[in-house]
C-alpha cells in the first residue's frame, strides 16, 4: 500500500527472486466489514497509503508476476488494551472515557492483546508456483 507503483515492484520482486524464493506481503484489506463499516475513519486510511487492495486484487497482482499464492489469509494485531480503547473512542464518544477509567482502574490498561478483526491479510507467493 506504500508503493507508488505494486505492479513494478511486485514484478521486480519477481524478477529477483530465485524459482522457489518466496515473498510475504502484509496489507489492510479493503473490502473488509471494518473497512465498509468505519469508511473514512478506518485505521488504514492514511496519506501514506497510496494503494488499498482486496484479496482479489492483491492475488492477481501478484498472479500477473509470475508468482504462485501459497496462501491468502487474515492476520490480527497486538496492542494494550490502553490502545484498542483509544481507537475506539473516535467511534464510541463518551463510553470510551467510561472504558478507559475502568481498565485504568482495575490495571488492565496496559495489558497486551491480540485482536483479527479480520481487516489486514497477508499473502505468501513463491516464484515458479506452489510446490
Amino acid at each position: 500500500e506504500h508503493a507508488t507503483r505494486p505492479t513494478r515492484l511486485v514484478d521486480e520482486i519477481g524478477r529477483i527472486l530465485k524459482r522457489g524464493g518466496v515473498v510475504y506481503i502484509a496489507t489492510p484489506d479493503f473490502n473488509s466489514l471494518a473497512s465498509k463499516l468505519l469508511r473514512r475513519s478506518w485505521w488504514a486510511i492514511v496519506q501514506a497509503h497510496n494503494y488499498f487492495f482486496t484479496r482479489d486484487t492483491l492475488g492477481r497482482l501478484v498472479a500477473q508476476s509470475g508468482l504462485g499464492v501459497l496462501s491468502l489469509g487474515t492476520i490480527g494485531r497486538s496492542f494494550s488494551l490502553n490502545y484498542w480503547g483509544h481507537g475506539l473512542a473516535r467511534h464510541s464518544g463518551p463510553l470510551s472515557g467510561l472504558l478507559q477509567a475502568i481498565l485504568k482502574a482495575t490495571r488492565l490498561d496496559h495489558r497486551v492483546v491480540y485482536l483479527n478483526l479480520r481487516d489486514q491479510m497477508e499473502l505468501i507467493a513463491v516464484k515458479g508456483g506452489p510446490p
